[in-house]
């Protein structure tokens, strides 16, 4: 319950406050004010504040919180985040908005791609004047040729459709998104629509290049962890948060001391020229120079697999070669060939 009180004050679409956050969970991410660090694929990460109430030692109430980053939807159009998706990871990119002509259609690998992007996805369109929101179940080839039946009974083209109703599209060989359901369907030009604020991106969908530049942007030692969570804590404005002063909570804005004691690193054994020898860590890492394991294992045959070019096999013989010897030389037992 007061897991919930706390995070009103950043939820409640009647404060003015909550135009600056996302909650999520017991996490209150800040929009950011031009655009979160970039993940590619139209993706970016937003920095947050995890925030929740922990009963402590001798049953005194306290307020966990932590900085927590999650992965969300740029904002933009429809337009601007196909090109990022087809752009993937390359530099320079090479798809832009301003590239796309009248005729300009994707391919059918483009829109295997840019389709399963869209999935879910949830759009707000620009050609009505309330904001509409819509979820993504699917997408056409090509807006001047799906079609769709009237309320009279006519079929006609989504792209005509909207020539006839609001205006000439710009690109209506470009896709058309459908939304709704199968049996009830809609279909909107992505030139109308833009992608809806505050929406949260699948961490499970995220490639190995998205996953190496979160854990970048997350690592980060312990006293600027504590400075950044002062931080998100003052933006978070919870001294002036009306839920809070509702129920009568005050949250202290100093932290828990709490005692602790530093482990020694463990000392290593190996073995030097048939004895013994004992390895202390230095900066956190084992010297082995001059040393081999104190137990070599024994690894008769191996093989390497190559996902690279083919151009590349003749060195696969040479790298196999070398890491027999130094395997050999730390004191396995090891064959010389893979």
């Amino acid at each position: 319950v007061v897991d919930l009180i706390l995070a009103q004050g950043r939820a409640c679409t009647l404060l003015s406050r909550s135009e600056r956050f996302c909650v999520v969970g017991n996490s209150a991410y800040e929009v950011p004010e031009r655009s979160g660090v970039n993940l590619k694929f139209g993706v970016e990460l937003w920095r947050g504040l995890f925030i929740s109430a922990r009963v402590g030692e001798g049953y005194r109430p306290m307020v966990n919180i932590d900085v927590s980053h999650a992965a969300f939807y740029r904002p933009q159009s429809v337009l601007n985040y196909i090109c990022d998706v087809l752009n993937a990871d390359r530099s320079p990119p090479r798809y832009s908005v301003d590239q796309i002509q009248s005729n300009t259609r994707l391919t059918e690998g483009e829109l295997n791609i840019v389709g399963r992007a869209v999935k879910g996805l949830r759009v707000t369109v620009t050609h009505r004047p309330c904001a509409a929101e819509y979820r993504v179940i699917g997408i056409a080839a090509d807006a001047s040729r799906q079609m769709f039946a009237l309320h009279d009974g006519r079929e006609t083209s989504v792209a005509d459709y909207f020539g006839e109703t609001y205006f000439q599209l710009r690109f209506p060989r470009m896709p058309a998104l459908q939304a709704g359901s199968k049996s009830k369907s809609a279909y909107f030009p992505v030139e109308v629509c833009n992608v809806a604020e505050k929406q949260r991106y699948d961490a499970g969908k995220l490639s190995s290049f998205q996953r190496t530049l979160v854990i970048r942007q997350c690592a980060m030692d312990a006293p600027t962890r504590l400075h950044m969570c002062t931080d998100m804590l003052r933006r978070a404005d919870l001294e002036n948060d009306e839920f809070l002063k509702e129920f009568g909570l005050d949250i202290a804005q100093t932290y828990i001391d709490v005692a602790g004691r530093i482990l020694r690193a463990p000392k290593l054994e190996y073995k030097r020229g048939g004895r013994s020898a004992v390895v202390e860590p230095s900066n956190g890492t084992w010297e082995m120079r001059d040393v081999q394991f104190l137990q070599g294992g024994n690894c008769a045959n191996f093989s390497a697999v190559v996902f690279g070019r083919p151009t590349l096999l003749d060195k696969v013989g040479e790298f196999c070669t070398i890491v027999a010897n130094v395997c050999n030389d730390l004191g396995m037992n090891m064959g010389r060939k893979a």
